[in-house]
């Protein structure tokens, strides 16, 4: 990795997961899903602050110091049928929970334990919900984005309104999800071999100029890695773009993250 000017790996932090560009996540507290009748919602509060402070500091510790981005990992549990809720959250919603923690990584970042803060699965509704609280807009917002899950355009629109840039997860499809990988190879391949590049390398190109976001795909190989450096060494055409687009399969992997399915 160094020899391709790599300096940082993926690793497994204490609390939270590391991708590549030490990008760390921090969860919303849970830990107090059924809690007993006897805590109060204002313990449950401080209880949840707690547990996100505790996490925000056991990956700086983890990582030397300081995140170069704290995310946000998600702005709570899926809807479902046997759906619980922390203390934190009221009638059925994670709003305050998501205002909670991210109250705590604006504060983590004053504080120099972040170099920039963001968010993760979040919708449109859930991003104004920190510009109604009046708090700092995050500066990026990592959503899965493939060739076959297009980005949403009301949150698109949203996070070009706010500055927020998109990180795009899954962008070959999905690590648990084969099939869908393969055809997504497929609808590609004649591009592909016009260029002289892989499969992979154009679906990842399809999503930095469709979208502009940065993407995040999983590499062990030195191989691999040097084919992802090599995504600013050509463009897709116009007519490329569209006709990805078109043929792409339409299957999101992870379908419980897409907007409004997690209130």
């Amino acid at each position: 990795m160094l020899e391709l000017g790599i300096q940082q790996v993926q690793v497994s932090c204490v609390s939270c997961l590391w991708f590549g560009a030490c990008v760390c996540q921090v969860s919303i507290p849970t830990t107090t899903v059924g809690a007993p009748p006897q805590v109060s919602q204002h313990q449950g509060h401080l209880r949840a602050r707690e547990e996100v402070e505790l996490a925000i500091s056991q990956t700086a510790q983890q990582l030397g110091g300081y995140a170069d981005v704290l995310l946000l990992h998600t702005p709570g549990r899926p809807l479902g049928e046997n759906a619980t809720f922390p203390s934190c959250a009221a009638q059925g919603s994670w709003k305050e929970c998501r205002l909670l923690a991210w109250r705590q990584l604006i504060r983590a970042q004053q504080d120099g334990l972040a170099k920039e803060i963001g968010v993760s699965n979040f919708d449109c509704s859930h991003l104004k919900e920190i510009e109604a609280a009046g708090l700092r807009m995050p500066l990026y917002n990592q959503i899965e984005v493939s060739a076959a899950c297009p980005m949403n355009e009301e949150l698109r629109f949203c996070q070009v309104a706010h500055g927020i840039h998109t990180l795009a997860y899954s962008p070959l499809g999905g690590a648990y999800t084969p099939k869908l990988r393969e055809q997504l190879r497929t609808s590609v391949s004649s591009v592909a071999a016009r260029l002289g590049r892989s499969s992979e390398q154009v679906l990842l190109r399809y999503v930095i100029q469709r979208y502009d976001a940065v993407v995040l795909p999983g590499a062990s190989s030195v191989k691999h890695m040097a084919a992802n450096l090599d995504l600013f060494r050509f463009e897709l055409t116009k007519d490329d773009v569209e006709a990805i687009s078109a043929s792409a399969p339409r299957e999101c992997a992870y379908p419980m993250y897409q907007p409004g399915q997690i209130p």
